[in-house]
């Protein structure tokens, strides 16, 4: 008897395997479609929504440059004040080690 019941499982097992196949390939179908389909739509946008979506993308990349290379001045505090350069190259790369960082008495609140 269990290993008729053995079967059983193993086929429930595999029908599920496989219902569950198909729904992956039929979402990541219909997701390509849908952005297929999302790739057309710009031929049909106006002029003020054309300016507004190359403005949009314009800002993005502005974003990205700016959280990326920018320091907005802080630069002197993490290097200067905290001399955290010199705690992150460690004592190998002419840094500090870690025994010689002064550490508060009282936790910062």
């Amino acid at each position: 008897m269990s290993v008729i019941t053995t079967t059983l499982r193993e086929r429930r097992l595999v029908k599920v395997a496989l219902v569950l196949f198909a729904v992956t390939v039929a979402i990541a179908c219909w997701g390509v479609k849908g952005w297929a389909e999302g790739q057309g739509k710009s031929a049909h946008l106006t002029e003020a929504e054309r300016l507004a979506q190359a403005n949009a993308e314009r800002m993005l990349v502005e974003g990205k440059q700016t959280f990326r290379f920018d320091t907005f001045g802080d630069e002197a505090f993490w290097s200067d004040a905290l001399q955290l350069n010199q705690a992150i190259a460690g004592a190998n790369l002419g840094g500090v080690d870690q025994a010689s960082v002064r550490r508060p008495r009282s936790p910062l609140v």
